[in-house]
């Protein structure tokens, strides 16, 4: 009887760890649309679907920089991004990230289920994966990476274990649809990598070396294969690799910045990244016998990228959850107690903490978005008499483009990488200097300036922008919209 009611009290804590772990996941998920890139990426993919094509430059700007070549490495996730505003409209994408949340906690714990990993750990570990991911979470091309590489990590573990041709197959597809998606694919053939690197190490002092290690070869070859398939080819992989060792990123482009610069000290997510971290390199070194090769590998180089640039923390979502199923402490004598209390009371903790405080990002399900133009400033900008060039920065003209393009054109928005950073800077100074901004806009016929207002109000205190030249026609949480005095 008192097994049955042991059995019974843990079927019991292991329900309410689900039900918790699922209300937080959609709690935290549920966000209103933040990425700026999102309505440039939904209105590329309309171009796609209507043209037939992939549009071979940037189009939409009215300087001659429209001409240079567009590196539409996530030209698929713009077609899904149109799709989602022509099936679901725009007011239902808050509930199109709540699913991309779901979706990844299920995608980490399948992956730890089939490590083995007991329900209940496999639970609170996956929580704790999605904490790792959220500061990020909105919909944008990087949200699809993220679930790519639980699933990946899962199937590469699945062939491994099987061994046969098959078994490949998945990891194939994954890679192939991950390199039209984003360029985060070239993580796919670095973990093949890992694996068959790991695999040798195993089988140095083996006599059937050869034998042996035909199985990871042929999985690390057709994962670099399938990330072939994609309309540019090899290309895909020298922009990848060359925009993301650029060393004017880390200065010029936020998200590039590095996770330990004091830009981020006010961010209740950066002490939480390095209290998660650091408890998992503290568990892995004490409990080093259970962390295989591949392991080793996984966190010492997801941990570097993690320290290299604040967008790349969250690949710890899936990594740091295996390292930690592999090598939390759990003394046979308390393991009872743990599922039925602690992991259960660790979920509602986490639960409690984002009802009163928010998500990563300090927001809840309603808070409007960051950076989102208000529905005055949409409405002003598809006013007919609302017509011309509008000289933008690249935060302010990507939903310029989707809303109001070819009505009016933007000078930048946000593909730094097809601009290059010479533009990007040269638009940026256009800001700074009301001599060379007055050359602009009579070389360019510029009617109006959308920008954001406190980058208005301080260079307006500064002198650098000649306020008298322009007349304010809207200003709403985030911009102002300026019209060129006649």
């Amino acid at each position: 009887m008192k097994k049955l009611n042991s059995k019974h009290n843990s079927r019991q804590a292991e329900f309410f760890l689900l039900t918790i772990c699922l209300v937080t996941v959609i709690y935290i998920s549920t966000v209103q649309i933040a990425g700026v890139d999102f309505w440039l990426q939904a209105k590329i993919g309309e171009i796609i679907i209507n043209e037939k094509s992939i549009p071979p430059d940037l189009r939409f700007p009215f300087t001659e920089i429209r001409t240079e070549k567009f590196n539409a490495h996530e030209w698929l996730a713009s077609i899904i991004f149109y799709f989602f505003i022509k099936f679901f409209g725009e007011n239902n994408l808050p509930f199109i990230a709540t699913a991309f949340g779901i979706v990844l906690f299920c995608a980490i714990y399948s992956l730890l289920r089939r490590m083995q990993v007991e329900k209940s750990p496999a639970l609170i570990l996956s929580l704790i994966g999605i904490t790792l991911e959220n500061y990020r979470h909105t919909i944008r091309p990087e949200i699809f990476s993220t679930i790519f590489l639980a699933f990946f990590i899962e199937r590469m573990a699945n062939a491994y274990s099987k061994r046969t041709i098959s078994s490949l197959f998945p990891i194939a597809i994954l890679s192939t649809l991950w390199t039209n998606i984003h360029g985060s694919f070239i993580l796919a053939p670095i973990i093949a990598g890992i694996y068959l690197f790991s695999e040798l190490l195993k089988l140095h002092r083996s006599s059937s070396i050869f034998k042996e290690i035909t199985f990871p070869t042929l999985a690390f070859f057709v994962v670099l294969l399938s990330c072939l398939i994609n309309p540019f080819g090899i290309e895909a992989y020298t922009f990848a690799l060359s925009f993301s060792s650029d060393a004017r990123l880390a200065n010029r482009v936020t998200e590039w910045m590095p996770t330990l610069s004091t830009r981020w000290r006010d961010s209740f997510f950066w002490y939480y990244l390095l209290l998660i971290l650091t408890i998992t390199w503290i568990f892995a070194l004490v409990n080093r016998k259970k962390m295989l090769a591949e392991y080793w590998f996984l966190l010492a180089f997801f941990s570097f990228l993690a320290i290299k640039a604040i967008r790349f923390p969250v690949y710890l979502s899936t990594i740091i959850p295996i390292i930690l199923s592999k090598t939390t402490p759990q003394p046979p004598f308390i393991k009872g107690i743990t599922e039925k209390y602690i992991y259960p009371a660790l979920g509602f903790l986490l639960f409690i903490l984002f009802i009163f405080n928010g998500n990563m990002l300090g927001t809840n399900p309603t808070t409007p978005a960051y950076g989102k133009y208000s529905d005055e400033l949409t409405k002003t900008l598809l006013s007919p008499e609302v017509k011309g060039n509008v000289l933008t920065t690249i935060s302010s003209g990507c939903e310029l483009v989707y809303t109001a393009y070819p009505k009016l054109k933007p000078s930048i928005d946000c593909r730094v990488d097809s601009y290059g950073f010479d533009y990007a800077e040269f638009n940026q100074a256009l800001l700074n200097n009301s001599t060379l901004l007055d050359e602009f806009v009579e070389r360019y016929d510029v009617k109006f300036i959308l920008m954001e207002k406190e980058v208005f109000i301080t260079n307006a205190k500064l002198k650098k922008f000649e306020v008298e030249k322009w007349d304010p026609i809207l200003i709403d949480r985030h911009y102002i919209f300026l019209k060129k005095k006649d």
